[in-house]
């Protein structure tokens, strides 16, 4: 006898255990996830470094990034558990680039289209939200500089940032999706 699924997701990582979520919010009740690990999230999801970013140099990849950072700043409500393993920090996210890079002035007016909340920080402002840090520091060759010469390098810093748990994450969005009455 062969088993008829509505949807058929491989991995159940982050990705999976979201399509899994949004099927079964959309009405898919008999979801088939195929991982190939031991358990979720343990590919690429369990190696990530759960970072929750909006910084991207194109606008509307910003913008969908804003609109998930919502999604984890409420993620309770957002998934309707009661407890959640996701748990978001927001720590914010600190981007270092070299003095001259026109990376930062793209990124900011990309930042101020997209409503997000970033500064450069001044050289004071970096040493006192991390005084760990040696921004003149020598770059290292591994980073492709070649040479020896210190720079003092241009930190953007996006307030609203931080890290969840990916694992955790995706248990909840697979959990969202058996309370919507998925078979998994």
């Amino acid at each position: 006898m062969v088993e008829k699924f509505d949807g058929i997701i491989i991995g159940a990582g982050v990705m999976g255990a979201s399509a899994a979520m949004h099927l079964a919010s959309a009405g898919l009740r008999r979801l088939l996830v195929v991982e190939k690990g031991p358990g979720v999230g343990s590919g690429s999801t369990g190696k990530s470094s759960a970072c929750i970013r909006q910084t991207y140099s194109n606008l509307h990849v910003t913008v969908m990034a804003k609109e998930s950072l919502e999604r984890f700043k409420h993620w309770q409500e957002f998934t309707g558990l009661r407890e959640s393993k996701g748990g978001f920090v927001n720590c914010g996210v600190l981007f270092l680039f070299e003095q001259e890079d026109p990376a930062v002035a793209a990124i900011q007016a990309i930042h101020a289209q997209a409503g997000v909340d970033s500064s450069l920080l001044s050289h004071p402002r970096k040493r006192e939200l991390f005084p760990d840090v040696d921004f003149s520091a020598t770059p290292l060759e591994a980073l492709g500089r070649g040479d020896t010469e210190a720079y003092e390098a241009q930190a953007l810093f996006e307030h609203e940032g931080g890290f969840a748990d990916p694992v955790g994450t995706a248990e909840d969005m697979l959990a969202v999706a058996r309370s919507l009455g998925a078979e998994l």
